[in-house]
């Protein structure tokens, strides 16, 4: 879902109406959700891993991403990722969802946002997250192979003390 409950940058969701969709979705079942995925939205950044989807957040979110250097992704400092973290908007998505004990998909999400979303987590008691499909930074040759959208191992750490489930893609 690339912008949960039609919540995107340029639109006035709140946390009441979010807070009523996440309980409406609840009530059907839905047990695991992806607050931010392919692109920029209501809720946060998303990674950066496919210039593809540079263009595609132009149309659908109006802007393109704003980056920068992220330090420890690449060895050679040259992998750039996603400025933008959690919104106020977000972090409430989160803290609902967590209320609700509910699976909360970090893949996907800006280099920025999972690191917020770690700590939210810590201050939810150690609540575990998720990764639904992840690819690993450190397994990968340095430079053009490795993404934003890929865990370091310094996240995977934190994870890991949260008892956070992380599948392979």
């Amino acid at each position: 879902v690339d912008t949960l409950f039609g919540c995107k940058q340029t639109n006035t969701c709140t946390p009441d109406f979010v807070a009523g969709e996440v309980d409406r979705y609840y009530e059907k079942g839905v047990r695991h959700i992806y607050p931010i995925h392919d692109f920029d939205g209501g809720f946060g950044g998303s990674a950066l891993f496919n210039g593809f989807l540079g263009a595609a957040n132009v149309t659908i979110e109006g802007a393109p991403f704003i980056s920068q250097p992220c330090p420890g992704m690449s060895d050679d400092g040259t992998l750039n990722c996603n400025v933008q973290g959690l919104t106020g908007l977000g972090a409430s998505l989160i803290r609902k969802l967590m209320n609700k004990g509910m699976l909360i998909d970090i893949d996907h999400m800006s280099a920025k946002a999972v690191d917020e979303t770690i700590a939210l987590a810590k201050q939810h008691g150690n609540y575990p997250l998720m990764v639904g499909h992840g690819l690993f930074n450190e397994v990968h040759a340095s430079g053009h192979t490795r993404h934003e959208r890929m865990r370091t191992a310094a996240q995977l750490e934190q994870l890991h003390s949260l008892g956070s489930s992380v599948s392979v893609m």
